[in-house]
């Protein structure tokens, strides 16, 4: 069979089983119909044929994503891209220059802020950013964007008042002052919806330029595929048309697997409805809907996420929002409509729930349904082995395992951070996503390997480490959590993720050998160049 496409003198690192490495890869429009020595690779060459002679350049499947938020991405892109360092004064003064610098805009938004800037001790208010904007609406998202900032004139455009009841009091709500009164403060997506639904923050005509920023910018990455984990409900019908749009069109540079959000203001049945609809509107081999995906904490940095112990701070225990029999009813009803379930669970406590809903699940004969953990931060030793027990695939982010100050978390959680090598070596799948846009320090591939095996922040072999450093992953598996354990979750895993013939000629080529680098240095490796269905989809040209 004669080839489209042929790669050779290449170190082709297959990602196949056995882990073999090639020389010679050949693709025939969107398959792979060869993998093997330069010479045997001449049998699938004629005059049509284009050469690539990657001249000792590694050659690797397509990574994945398996968790993030491409289509959130696009709205909040469209604001003020706030850097996860600045401080305080910093982030006024940027918001400044940046509203001086749009004055036509109707509103103003940002993400990005530290989740350890504000405490209860020292707070943001309204007040604070009516100084720079009072006349329009301002809303600011921290980088987890599971807590807000935002200004008088966008509470009352929101008809937000002391009236106005929490979503869910105590984990997704506004803060208030003695009188009741929000203070500007947001906790939580729920709460941060309500201003964001009242409120026009971006011009319509900006989402397609934007959301195709975000697939460039996944290409350039290396990114063949993306497990998007959700959009605000009220946002879906803006920008699932626009992705079709891009399909039919040919645009689009990454195999979409997404999902429908089940929150705690939404009634389940109604969420897996509405997945219904999507799965049948949406359902071609690079763009489908087949997941339902549950809000079930917040985070640890907001106080947000459910834990077992008291946070230090306020002595506050955050409940998960779905728990016992209504959590195990939502999966047994999810399973039933033939749909895979996705949950947000950081705290040990949403975790312990995760599990005790997937026990009932398995134990009513779905065994096949695919449920994943998001995030999986906090796992205690005697939790662990429930993972492989009851067939849960743990989805982390290896940009967020870096050290530093753990005081806001309770004493006997501490020691407990993405700590996954028991799970690992016991077989349990392993999906690593960035959760961009909320990934702190980059939704790139080769920052997540570099920093799963480090535990610091990429580039700096002097950071603080995320002890102990028995955790560290090795490279091999988080090249599997990037490509075979992010497909799986997506039920992607026999059509792409590895270089084998049949394979979809999804494909990355890299200037480096990730195997031969430096760790601290391997976020420094160039992609060169990226291929999807056998389609070039980036290419570096300073190379």
């Amino acid at each position: 069979m004669k080839a489209t496409k042929v790669f050779l003198n290449a170190k082709v690192y297959t990602m196949n089983k056995d882990r073999d490495w090639a020389e010679a890869v050949a693709i025939a429009d969107d398959k792979i119909i060869f993998v093997g020595s330069v010479a045997d690779a001449e049998n699938h060459i004629d005059a049509s044929t284009e050469i690539f002679d990657l001249e000792g350049k590694m050659l690797l499947p397509g990574f994945t994503d398996g968790h993030c938020h491409p289509f959130l991405g696009t709205f909040f892109g469209l604001g003020l891209n706030i850097d996860f360092e600045w401080d305080e004064e910093t982030l006024k003064s940027e918001l400044k220059k940046h509203i001086d610098a749009n004055p036509g805009k109707k509103a103003y938004f940002g993400m990005g802020y530290s989740e350890w800037l504000w405490n209860e001790t020292h707070q943001p208010f309204a007040s604070m950013l009516d100084e720079i904007c009072p006349d329009k609406p301002v809303l600011l998202l921290s980088g987890g964007g599971h807590e807000g900032w935002c200004n008088t004139k966008a509470l009352e455009m929101a008809n937000v008042t002391k009236d106005t009841p929490d979503p869910v009091p105590g984990f997704q709500f506004f803060k208030r002052d003695a009188e009741g009164n929000p203070t500007g403060w947001i906790k939580e997506t729920a709460a941060e919806a309500i201003i964001l639904q009242a409120i026009d923050m971006f011009e319509p005509e900006e989402i397609k330029a934007s959301l195709k920023a975000v697939f460039d910018a996944y290409a350039a990455a290396g990114i063949t595929t993306i497990g998007d984990a959700g959009v605000y409900n009220f946002w879906e019908d803006l920008i699932f048309p626009v992705v079709k749009e891009m399909e039919d069109a040919g645009e689009l540079k990454q195999h979409l697997s997404c999902c429908t959000f089940c929150l705690a203001e939404i009634p389940f049945k109604e969420a897996i409805e509405r997945l219904k609809y999507l799965n049948k509107t949406y359902n071609s081999k690079d763009y489908f809907f087949n997941t339902l995906k549950i809000l079930n904490d917040g985070t640890p940095e907001a106080k947000t996420g459910a834990l077992t112990e008291p946070y230090p701070e306020n002595g506050q225990i955050v409940p998960p929002v779905f728990v016992g029999d209504e959590f195990a009813e939502i999966g047994i009803e999810t399973a039933k409509a033939g749909f895979d379930i996705h949950i947000h669970a950081i705290g040990d406590k949403a975790i312990l729930e995760t599990l005790e809903m997937a026990r009932r699940v398995r134990e009513a004969g779905y065994k096949d349904m695919r449920i994943t953990n998001a995030h999986t931060q906090m796992v205690l030793p005697e939790t662990r082995p429930l993972f492989k027990e009851y067939d849960v695939i743990a989805n982390t982010t290896t940009v967020w395992f870096f050290g530093g100050d753990m005081s806001f978390l309770p004493e006997k959680l501490q020691p407990h951070q993405f700590n996954f090598r028991e799970m690992v070596d016991s077989g349990v799948i392993l999906n690593l996503g960035s959760d961009f846009p909320a990934d702190y320090y980059g939704y790139e591939p080769l920052k997540g390997i570099e920093m799963g095996l480090t535990r610091r922040v990429y580039g700096q072999p002097d950071a603080p480490v995320l002890e102990p450093m028995t955790e560290s992953l090795t490279i091999d598996e988080t090249l599997e959590g990037y490509t075979y354990g992010a497909l799986y979750t997506h039920r992607l895993e026999d059509f792409t993720g590895s270089i084998e013939v049949g394979k979809c000629a999804d494909l990355v080529v890299l200037g480096g050998n990730i195997f031969e680098t430096d760790p601290y240095s391997i976020h420094k490796i160039p992609v060169c160049m990226t291929f999807m269905n056998g389609k070039m989809t980036y290419k570096n040209e300073e190379l």
